[in-house]
């Protein structure tokens, strides 16, 4: 009886350097990229299969820009498309509603004598509000905002009724509206503020009255661009749709970011007109080249800023724009300068650093002891 026993392959007559020295070959030849082929040097005979020249080494292709990636951009995928710049969004809409009352400078009633009146003879409860929420106005007035569900229109027919019960007290109860600014383009000759204050009306769904319109800017070369201020809600929606239809023209629509809070006497910023403390007085001055005289659309003078003029600041630009960077912080006096030294004079500032340096260098050379430590 014979049993059937498993077949032992055959003994490999190569060695295991041999062995080893193929796969090498195998895994290079897979990794190296196919050469490249000249129309001077590549024969009848070349082709992707063709073999390297004796000597040749095989391996990855070295070229005066060897390590540069070649194709889609660095950090992208393939396929990948770059976005889009996209400009400033609208702000978000206000979720409460808002009441301001103001008591006239020449006035002897107070606003506590006016929110007392105001609690005597008007009930919340008969315009559906709970509570409002105050808070104190930059120009010292008092707010009143309404929230929760359709808070505007309880809020105005509060303000109405406040404006009725109150009007034996002389204050002034407003109903504010947030606001925001657009850019109107491609305007042609014959378009007049009248024409695009109604499209702006009609497209944004919102009252002629809360519509401001400035004089439309054209040149020889361009077509005309006016600036429109209107409530944030019209705001948000032409700046969805981007065009407006102004006549015949349908006219491209820019969102022009809130711009900080200035002073229209001195034209500092952080505060207005009402609650201002400066000393100077520059509301008759051109914001384009700082003369007085003139507004800035009528100006044909040289930029000069006169904000940043006072302030010792480059002032080669026109107020308000990029290029204007004046000093920002409170203003704060020297400290007094030592008998029979030099003070410094015309309101100078420790913001003044030029000014203060050449006080110091002067009082240095009289006495120099005295700054030594």
């Amino acid at each position: 009886m014979t049993s059937s026993l498993p077949k032992v392959p055959k003994a490999s007559t190569s060695s295991w350097a041999t062995v080893a020295g193929k796969k090498k070959k195998k895994k290079a030849k897979e990794q190296a990229p196919p050469p490249l082929m000249s129309s001077s040097k590549a024969g009848p005979s070349a082709g992707p299969n063709a073999s390297p020249k004796a000597g040749a080494k095989a391996g990855p292709r070295v070229g005066p820009k060897a390590g540069r990636r070649v194709g889609p951009k660095a950090g992208f995928k393939a396929g990948h498309k770059e976005r889009p710049k996209v400009g400033p969004k609208p702000s978000r809409l206000p979720t409460s509603a808002a009441i301001t009352v103001t008591v006239p400078e020449d006035s002897d009633v107070t606003l506590a004598a006016v929110m007392a009146a105001a609690k005597a003879r008007i009930k919340l409860a008969d315009f559906g509000v709970d509570t409002v929420r105050t808070k104190r106005a930059i120009t010292g007035g008092l707010i009143l905002e309404v929230s929760g569900p359709d808070c505007s229109s309880k809020a105005d027919r509060l303000a109405e009724r406040m404006s009725v019960a109150l009007k034996d007290l002389g204050v002034r109860v407003v109903r504010p509206v947030k606001m925001g600014e657009l850019r109107l383009k491609d305007l042609d000759d014959s378009v007049t503020p009248q024409e695009v204050q109604t499209a702006v009306s009609t497209s944004g769904d919102c009252s002629v009255i809360n519509v401001r319109v400035g004089d439309i800017r054209r040149s020889p070369t361009a077509l005309g661009t006016v600036w429109v201020r209107c409530p944030l809600a019209s705001v948000r929606k032409l700046a969805a749709a981007k065009h407006v239809v102004v006549g015949w023209v349908s006219a491209r629509v820019d969102y022009l970011t809130s711009r900080p809070l200035q002073c229209f006497r001195c034209l500092e910023y952080g505060h207005v007109r009402s609650m201002c403390q400066g000393t100077v007085n520059r509301s008759t001055l051109c914001y384009a080249c700082g003369k007085p005289g003139h507004r800035a659309s009528q100006c044909t003078d040289p930029h000069r800023c006169p904000l940043c003029s006072d302030k010792g600041c480059k002032a080669d630009h026109r107020m308000g724009s990029k290029k204007c960077t004046p000093p920002k912080g409170k203003r704060k006096p020297l400290d007094p300068a030592p008998e029979g030294k030099v003070a410094p004079t015309n309101g100078a500032t420790q913001s003044d650093h030029r000014f203060r340096k050449l006080i110091m260098e002067k009082n240095r050379e009289e006495t120099p002891m005295m700054y030594m430590s």
